[in-house]
């Protein structure tokens, strides 16, 4: 990067102005009572009075962030750096509103928004301090790194000796995990979002952690009545790692390419499919608790309709291996079960009618030849 240099005096006079136009942002509700912290505006780019300022690193997962805006500085004890790259290097999406001066960042199920001058900022609703306000430096937005990465979820460390901060988020794990082999789609329960890396986590049926890469730009459709129905034209899509596109114990399809990348993200937003593993009654309802082998928890209404085939059967009369698909209503609650057959896998459990009279569920034998449908 081109060093610029000016002169004491003129940086005197920009650092003036600058600081009046950070201190000139209207108090946040809620904090009109804080007093303003009285700090000088920190210096990005080097001049004759800071060039002998060590440079400082800053690494995302390994990965140097170039940042495009000015270089991190040390001011008041913190870190600071032009928030736009440091948010985009860990997977977030930024957006400025100039009338509001307001900044606002998403990634996930994450959303924070803050204005330079103030104190403190909004995470997920909730009022947050700042150990340092955010300020305007160079048309730049800058903020403490440490209070942006770990609300991110990242894990920060500073050497002072070196001057370099390394930035971890849980994708380094994630990348450790096992990929499926070969191209078929991938089902089972989210248990990872990692933007940064354009890659999900899976638990798959029998309980196996897994990952995912993602193409860039992936997108995800949330769809209604069971996986096995056609999409509505009404199904929402957004980017994968858009706000509520996808949320953490929910259960989806990846399509994939043939290098074993997703491309395409369905929600089965009224329907679980996988392997029983336990059913425990919960007292304060009347109701189950059925757990699959996956890690899916779904609470089943007391009067839940449970079939085989076409036949209600007891919910007694199942047992752990048994392959099920539940189908929930708006809040989550299993309203009917059905128990999946060879013959008959993509079983769409139905509404429960008015009154059932039960049958006890004949074993589940191996299905024939002339029975088994396409895989």
């Amino acid at each position: 990067m081109k060093r610029k240099f000016v002169s004491l005096a003129a940086l005197t006079i920009i650092s003036a102005l600058l600081s009046t136009v950070a201190g000139a942002a209207p108090p946040a509700k809620g904090n009109t009572t804080t007093p303003k912290k009285s700090l000088p505006p920190p210096t990005f780019m080097r001049s004759a009075s800071n060039e002998a300022a060590p440079l400082i690193h800053v690494k995302v997962n390994g990965n140097e962030v170039n940042f495009t805006s000015g270089e991190p500085v040390e001011a008041a004890g913190a870190i600071l750096v032009p928030m736009r790259d440091i948010f985009e290097k860990l997977g977030a999406n930024v957006a400025y509103d100039n009338a509001s001066r307001t900044v606002r960042a998403v990634r996930g199920e994450t959303t924070i928004t803050l204005r330079p001058g103030d104190e403190s900022a909004q995470v997920n609703g909730e009022t947050t301090p700042l150990m340092t306000p955010a300020q305007i430096v160079n048309g730049a937005v800058v903020v403490p790194l440490r209070f942006i990465s770990e609300t991110m979820g990242a894990q920060v460390k500073w050497n002072p000796d070196s001057y370099a901060v390394t930035v971890n988020t849980d994708a380094l794990v994630a990348q450790q995990l096992p990929t499926m082999p070969g191209e078929d789609a991938v089902t089972g329960m989210v248990t990872g979002l990692y933007p940064e890396a354009d890659l999900l986590t899976v638990r798959i049926a029998g309980g196996e952690n897994v990952r995912v890469p993602l193409i860039p730009n992936t997108n995800a459709t949330r769809k209604t009545l069971g996986s096995n129905i056609p999409i509505h034209t009404d199904s929402e899509t957004l980017p994968v790692f858009a706000a509520g596109a996808i949320r953490l114990g929910e259960q989806i399809s990846i399509e994939r390419d043939e290098e074993g990348n997703g491309i395409l993200v369905f929600v089965n937003t009224d329907l679980r499919r996988g392997e029983l593993k336990s059913i425990d009654p919960t007292p304060t309802n009347g109701g189950h608790q059925i757990t699959l082998t996956d890690g899916t928890i779904v609470n089943l209404a007391s009067n839940a309709l449970v079939v085989f085939g076409n036949r209600p059967v007891p919910l007694d009369s199942l047992k752990p291996g048994d392959k099920v698909a539940i189908r929930l209503n708006d809040e989550g609650d299993g309203l009917a079960l059905a128990v999946l057959t060879p013959a008959a896998p993509n079983v769409v459990p139905p509404l429960p009618p008015a009154d059932t009279t039960t049958v006890p569920m004949p074993p589940i034998a191996p299905p024939q030849a002339s029975t088994v449908g396409h895989p």
